[in-house]
């Protein structure tokens, strides 16, 4: 999913609620102010390695389901 709109108007409000209405866990990454996010695409896009990454870095495994990784600011 793709939120688009002016800055300051809720976009990661509304993610939030998406994620707390129908998702269970959501894994917040502003990629300019989260430390390490950047790197886990630095070396292309790789599906199985992004994951991997993205589990290390929020602490969550994504093999469990029911997890929204959210890229705010970036």
């Amino acid at each position: 999913m793709l939120v688009v709109g002016a800055c300051q108007v809720g976009k990661a409000l509304l993610v939030r609620w998406f994620a707390r209405e129908g998702c269970g866990t959501l894994l917040e990454f502003g990629l300019v102010e989260t430390s390490g996010a950047n790197a886990i695409f630095e070396g292309g896009f790789d599906a199985e390695a992004s994951i991997m990454g993205l589990s290390v870095l929020g602490g969550v495994s994504f093999r469990s389901g029911g997890v929204l990784a959210f890229f705010g600011e970036i």
